[in-house]
């Protein structure tokens, strides 16, 4: 890193006339000079200081396709920043990709400020996280060309990183901090930078099939066990037919007996179910689904409860659409039994779509400070 060094002294010739004033100056220069204090490097996670992470994290802007996130760090990871400016932050490259890396840039924007909320009992709600912000860079981010590395050869080297100067020093005084970036224009590029993720995970287990054109799919609905624990956002999946309306019904467990739905007109539909709330959602077109089929994901907050921990839930999809009634397979959940165990959660908003709380691609940053 650059060390910032005092200015060597300008000398002067002194003539008979001028010797009170070259007596003036001597006393001064002797004066002891103003200390510049060089810059250092805090590294969050503080374990992962020379370490690969066990994910991956595109960089904001150029290369990531969220529109806004939102990185909420605890206090316990930045105790050796307390009194001290934060002055910029680095991303190291993902080592897990090899290959070449190109040079690329993009406009990003970062604020800064004291996160109302901890990483545990984050919202999905970007100004209720931070709801007071400095904006500390505001422009255009240099992607470096990255040449190819072994994997696990972790290096904070000018073309091995990513790094944003800010253009006012921040002065961290404690407590928890929230870091948020935001994109202009659309990623043009693939630069992942080294991230990790936290381990805690809820389980979800296929139960029965989906009916219907899709029924050789057997399984239509999913959701992502990292998101099922407290604190955090579980989104759930369903493939079906393009633009056609649908309900994800989320119930306390799942029947004993499914419904048979035949008399409704559904043959070979089962309704597993027995719904405490239902969400309602449309699939995407077929050209933004999977194979011809539509997409869609329905997003829900588990509160920062630890009463929740353990809880069972069951979820399937209803959609109806012009070939009729059609259920997806049921999900039996059930959260983690223990809270998120990382200090840190990232806030995240894709174009379109409600922002998110997860413990996934949490990126490394090497915060830089004086």
């Amino acid at each position: 890193m650059r060390s910032l060094r005092s200015p060597t002294a300008a000398r002067s010739t002194a003539t008979a006339a001028l010797k009170p004033l070259f007596a003036a100056a001597a006393v001064s220069m002797l004066a002891p000079a103003p200390t510049v204090t060089a810059q250092q490097m805090h590294v969050v996670p503080a374990d992962l200081a020379s370490q690969e992470g066990t994910s991956s994290f595109g960089v904001p802007g150029p290369a990531h396709r969220a529109l806004r996130i939102q990185v909420i760090i605890g206090a316990s990871e930045l105790v050796p920043l307390i009194g001290k400016s934060v002055t910029g932050l680095w991303l190291r490259r993902d080592t897990s990709w090899e290959e070449e890396l190109p040079a690329a840039s993009g406009h990003v924007a970062i604020r800064i400020g004291s996160s109302a909320r901890s990483p545990s009992s984050a919202e999905p709600s970007f100004a209720a996280n931070l709801p007071a912000s400095t904006l500390v860079f505001d422009g255009t981010v240099q992607l470096p060309a990255a040449p190819a590395v072994a994997e696990g050869s972790v290096s904070w080297s000018p073309d091995q990183t990513v790094r944003f100067a800010f253009r006012s020093a921040f002065p961290y005084a404690g407590g928890d901090l929230a870091l948020e970036f935001e994109r202009t224009g659309a990623p043009t590029t693939f630069w992942p930078a080294d991230a990790t993720e936290d381990q805690v995970s809820g389980t979800a287990v296929m139960v029965g099939t989906t009916c219907g054109p899709r029924a050789s799919m057997q399984h239509t609905a999913g959701v992502g066990p990292r998101g099922l624990v407290v604190g955090r956002t579980a989104r759930f999946h369903l493939v079906g037919t393009p633009m056609a309306p649908a309900w994800l019904m989320i119930g306390a467990g799942l029947r004993s007996v499914p419904v048979d739905l035949t008399a409704l007109g559904a043959p070979g539909c089962a309704l597993h179910v027995q719904p405490m709330t239902t969400l309602p959602t449309f699939l995407s077109t077929a050209t933004d689904g999977v194979a011809g089929h539509g997409l869609t994901n329905v997003d829900v907050h588990l509160p920062p409860d630890p009463n929740l921990g353990g809880a069972i839930l069951g979820a399937q999809f209803l959609e109806f659409g012009a070939q009729g009634l059609i259920t997806s397979n049921a999900v039996l959940c059930q959260i983690a039994t223990s809270g998120p165990s990382l200090p840190i959660a990232a806030v995240v908003s894709r174009e379109g779509e409600t922002p998110d709380v997860v413990s996934l691609a949490l990126p490394v940053i090497g915060l830089i400070w004086q």
